[in-house]
């Protein structure tokens, strides 16, 4: 456990030096001859100023009183503490009060009296005190304008069992105003509405002084408990507060209140259960820390409070572990609980539908997590200068430590688990969604930051779209420094979740695409092995755990959205020097003739553009629904750019994995034989009409054909295959035959291409004579009853091993003619 967490469960938590500077201020312990004093100075004010602010109130005119007296079996005396003066001098209306016994025995109620009495609970009526009322005594038969703060005070010194404490009291008043305020005229409801100032200001000074007023718990437990318990009136009451406590005595003030409770809070999150299922030990905490950082003030204190940055060692664990924000994010489905896992138990006998209704119980709490955690990101970014800039530093270091979480099997001991890390996409993805398409608003996204050498969320080392050649690198001067900080808030949320996205779900995209491969190997080799079951059921409940984090419909929309806008980014990348926002639709000048150093592709990292095909790719293989309502005019555009210009992208797997995505968005499903496609309607619309997709893209795919002969023997095969089956589709189209004459007429690119489908017919062809020896002496042992012994000897079984092979044959007999 962090010391951090330590200091706050104790309380003794001790400020940063910087916080020090800003949020501690030396008490000293008042005499009780101070404490009398004060109350008295403080009264005095208080009265000075009710006077001048409700000036305009006393000469209103009043209406007729109306005779209302309290019910009789409303009885309980209860006589306030006696008041000590000291010798400084007594109240002025404490000392000209005449003696009490002189008092009218019958006194007029108006319709003001009644609504305070109903509001403070007081009665100034001996005989009338109860269990409702509370007997203060005053020189004065009737509470109004003018004794209200002194039979306010008065109130406060008594020790009344009711309340636990004075500020309880107080806010029980504050509530009162909203319900006795109805039915009077304007000059009397200004009069009851003062009583709300008045309860923030003693509120601010029992905070403050907790020894003015008697009370059972000390002023900070009445606060924690009060905002814990929220109703309709504790948010203004808590926004007044705030604002009391900063004029008072500034931030410092405000971080004497809410530090401590803030702090109480987020140790409460840290000791209690990781997992997600444990709703009742998590969920209460940070609703309620939610709840007092949409208060500017409260906001700063919580960017404060020790612990909010990460301290050195710096890593992604320990930022989950030992850092507020990593604390609320890390709850997720895969925390070492065995509940979890027991959802998903003897996964093989139990019905699809009981296993969903397994996965939609963890989304829904997932959900409720997102909810609260992006709200109070959303406080906080709006808490005022100071707390958006930690907010944003906090952001930026979770990307840099977490540079673990890129590589395929990163070290659990150094980097965030996946599922913080999917939270906090959610988080930014939800954060971005004020200027993702269809809004304009992404034409602020400056691109040159990928100019800023200093920025540390995209490593040095990162592989870059395109090597910059080494005689730009010594004439161009470098570029000047600029943090992230100095880019305007889009910007900042833009790069802050490209970065997110590739450690986050493109990462976790990547385990579960080697999950699935490994439990298709399990399920063809398992056989009756009761070892081998159990392990294909312990990586199905596996699987099922990472959908429902990683299938959740929300954040697959958000994150294809995500990805169009990157794609629309891109093309600017490609089209313009400094990436400014350019028209697309008008485009018609492929290949691009202008030099890669003389844009800023050399500065992008390529996995940028490998995110956004993943992810595109993998949302259309596994939940194509989502994609039926995106148009993607940008993502086609981005290909036929890169297809087109091959000085832009030096990857020969990036451009064919462009394919993959056209090949499984845009090919309606009967066009391809081996396996159905997506085929999103928006998608194939797009590929059909495009006008540039008309001009260029046969072309492109035609010299494609050759070029991923680069990528590998195996997939070189599959991308040919996907090529074929487009190039097979857009023949059909009147409008792109025009485009395939095109390639026959550049010599260099046409003859690429038939070396590229000669070595493939070749390939082909070669496979299947090579299975048709094996498929004769399988034919001669199954005639000779030798065919079993044969397969046990091969470990294969008998009708499986024959079927295999004659697909095998015949499909690349297929591919190889056709």
């Amino acid at each position: 456990m962090a010391s951090w967490i330590g200091s706050w469960m104790n309380g003794d938590a001790k400020p940063t030096n910087e916080e020090e500077k800003t949020d501690t201020v030396p008490v000293n312990q008042p005499t009780a001859e101070e404490l009398r004093q004060k109350r008295l100075d403080r009264l005095a004010a208080l009265e000075a100023s009710t006077a001048a602010s409700n000036a305009d109130v006393a000469s209103a005119p009043t209406p007729p009183p109306v005779q209302r007296p309290p019910p009789a079996n409303q009885v309980k005396a209860i006589t306030p503490a006696p008041i000590e003066h000291g010798n400084h001098g007594p109240s002025p209306q404490l000392s000209n009060a005449p003696d009490l016994t002189k008092r009218k025995s019958s006194t007029r109620r108006d319709p003001l009296h009644n609504a305070l009495q109903q509001i403070l609970g007081v009665t100034l009526t001996k005989s009338h005190a109860g269990s409702t009322f509370v007997y203060v005594a005053t020189d004065s038969d009737t509470i109004n304008s003018d004794n209200l703060s002194e039979v306010l005070y008065l109130r406060l010194l008594v020790d009344d069992p009711t309340y636990s404490s004075a500020l309880e009291y107080l806010f029980a008043v504050y509530q009162r105003v909203r319900t006795e305020s109805s039915g009077l005229n304007d000059a009397d409801r200004l009069v009851v509405q003062s009583v709300q100032e008045q309860c923030i200001n003693y509120s601010v000074t029992c905070l403050l002084e907790p020894e003015m007023f008697p009370s059972k718990v000390t002023p900070l437990e009445a606060f924690d408990a009060l905002v814990r318990s929220p109703n309709a009136s504790t948010s203004s009451y808590l926004e007044a507060l705030a604002a009391g406590l900063e004029a008072q005595g500034g931030n410092a003030a405000v971080g004497r209140v809410g530090g401590p409770i803030l702090q109480k809070l987020v140790s409460e999150v840290f000791l209690g259960s990781q997992s997600i299922l444990a709703l009742e030990s998590w969920s209460s905490p940070i609703q309620t820390i939610g709840s007092l950082v949409r208060i500017k003030g409260f906001a700063t204190v919580f960017t404060n409070i020790p612990g909010f940055l990460l301290t050195p060692p710096l890593n992604g664990r320990r930022l989950q572990d030992a850092t507020a924000l990593g604390i609320l994010l890390r709850f997720s489905t895969d925390a070492p609980d065995p509940a979890i896992k027991d959802l998903f138990a003897n996964i093989t006998k139990r019905s699809r539908v009981d296993v969903n209704k397994s996965v939609e119980s963890l989304r829904s709490k997932l959900s409720l997590l997102h909810n609260i955690v992006t709200d109070i990101f959303r406080s906080l970014l709006k808490g005022g200068a100071h707390s958006k800039t930690r907010t944003i530093q906090w952001l930026e270091q979770a990307m840099v430590v977490n540079v673990e979480g890129s590589k395929e099997n990163p070290n659990p001991a150094l980097v965030s688990t996946a599922g913080m890390l999917i939270n906090l996409n959610v988080v930014l993805l939800r954060l971005c969604g004020p200027f993702l398409p269809p809004s304009t608003k992404h034409a602020l996204i400056d691109a040159t930051y990928w100019k800023c050498c200093s920025s540390p969320l995209f490593p040095q080392d990162t592989t870059k779209l395109v090597a910059p050649s080494s005689s730009s690198e010594q004439q161009q001067p470098a570029p000047p420094s600029a943090a992230l900080a100095s880019f305007n808030f889009i910007t900042q949320c833009f790069f802050l979740t490209l970065r997110a996205v590739h450690i986050g779900p493109v990462a976790t995209i990547g385990k579960y695409m080697r999950l699935l491969r490994q439990l298709s190997y399990m399920q063809n080799h398992m056989n009756d092995d009761p070892r081998g079951r159990a392990q294909f059921e312990m990586l199905a409940a596996t699987k099922m755990i990472i959908d429902a984090k990683l299938l959740q419909p929300e954040l697959l929309h958000d994150l294809v959205r995500f990805a169009l806008l990157s794609a629309n980014v891109t093309c600017r990348l490609c089209l313009s020097p400094n990436g400014n926002a350019v028209a697309l639709a008008g485009l018609d000048l492929l290949p691009l003739v202008t030099p890669a150093d003389a844009l800023l592709v050399p500065s992008v990292p390529e996995h940028v553009v490998e995110d956004i095909l993943s992810i595109v790719l993998f949302v259309a293989r596994f939940a194509p629904d989502e994609l039926k309502s995106f148009e993607f005019g940008d993502f086609l555009t981005m290909a036929l750019i890169f297809l087109s210009s091959p000085q832009l992208i030096r990857s020969p797997h990036l451009r064919a994995k462009m394919s993959e995505c056209l090949f499984e968005m845009c090919l309606p499903s009967h066009e391809s034989e081996d396996r159905p496609t997506a085929a999103i309607p928006s998608a194939v619309a797009a590929l059909v009409q495009s006008k540039l997709a008309q001009q260029h893209l046969a072309p492109c795919l035609l010299a494609l054909y050759g070029d991923v002969e680069q990528t590998g023997f195996y997939e070189k095969l599959e991308h040919r295959y996907n090529i074929a089956c487009l190039l097979k589709y857009l023949w059909k189209c009147p409008d792109h035959k025009a485009a395939f004459v095109m390639i026959s007429q550049n010599q260099p690119a046409f003859v690429k291409f038939a070396h590229g489908l000669m070595n493939h017919i070749n390939s082909l062809l070669t496979d299947a004579l090579t299975n048709l020896p094996e498929i004769k002496s399988l034919q001669v042992g199954i005639s000779r009853n030798i065919y079993i012994y044969i397969c046990v000897l091969v470990g294969r079984k008998p009708k499986p091993a024959m079927a295999e092979l004659e697909r095998s044959s015949a499909g690349t007999k297929a591919k190889s003619t056709g």
